[in-house]
């Protein structure tokens, strides 16, 4: 990259790295838990990807040429990665289809996050499909940040988002949570799966394909503070999002009755 931005976001990433939940993944139910909420944020990610793809790429008619054709390589690339990945057995899935097959194979609960895709289905506005009762608080509060970034930000703000919030740290994070968590990898096969997959594709392909990007694009002053300062956002909204499960964990409140207390603590 054309400036270490490394320097910036140390304090945020040593925070995010280090957060208490990886060591309180200890059952099973825990991480049905955590899928739950994760979810959400597993199909966000496609949502700002895909528009990454749309700012660097043609995807309009009539097409036109991309301006930054490496750039524009590289994030196709990603994309056929992360959308029709090789399946475990043979054939190809997305990543967020994988996840939700590790929920099932676990017994998560995936009918919250189903019936929120069958409403964009059916044409309901994001708004209003973010508002059902049952999808958990911290699920809506990161997904919706994440979405006002890849609705109505710049590209500076989305590649921050896509590149420090989530390729940057998943292979440490992922990693950590492997180390960490009491479960064994044997009873939860399709997840060790799915985290294994990313900590290899975004630690060996993703990562640097993104970082690369990035420093294609981003070569004026005025960019690299944009970068910096929606880096840091990306961050603390994944760490908002790790508190929010922590706090579900700890809690252990019915749903309803969890819902109306995190959010009175939030203010």
């Amino acid at each position: 990259m054309s400036f270490e931005i490394d320097q910036y976001i140390q304090d945020e990433r040593r925070t995010l790295l280090e957060h208490p939940l990886f060591a309180n993944i200890t059952t099973l139910d825990d991480v049905r838990l955590l899928m739950e909420v994760h979810v959400f944020a597993v199909w966000d990610f496609m949502t700002l990807l895909k528009r990454i793809q749309r700012d660097l790429t043609c995807v309009e008619l009539p097409w036109l040429a991309p301006k930054h054709i490496t750039a524009a390589r590289l994030i196709n690339e990603i994309v056929i990665g992360e959308e029709t990945d090789e399946r475990p057995g043979g054939g190809f899935i997305s990543h967020m289809e994988l996840y939700v097959n590790a929920m099932e194979e676990i017994g998560a609960n995936t009918a919250p996050f189903r019936n929120f895709l069958a409403q964009l289905g059916d044409g309901a506005p994001l708004g209003q499909a973010l508002a059902a009762p049952d999808i958990p608080l911290p699920a809506k509060i990161f997904v919706s940040q994440t979405l006002d970034v890849a609705l109505y930000g710049t590209t500076e703000q989305a590649l921050a988002y896509f590149f420090f919030g989530r390729e940057d740290i998943i292979p440490d994070m992922f990693g950590r949570l492997l180390e960490n968590w009491s479960v064994s990898e044997d009873s939860v096969p399709m997840l060790t799966y799915y985290l294994k997959r990313h900590i290899e594709m975004d630690g060996d392909d993703h990562g640097p394909a993104a970082k690369r990007i990035i420093a294609a694009i981003i070569t004026e002053p005025a960019q690299q503070t944009q970068l910096v300062n929606s880096a840091r956002s990306a961050i603390n909204a994944r760490i908002g999002l790790w508190d929010g499960v922590q706090h579900l964990l700890a809690q252990r409140l019915p749903a309803p009755d969890l819902q109306h207390q995190y959010q009175a603590e939030l203010g």
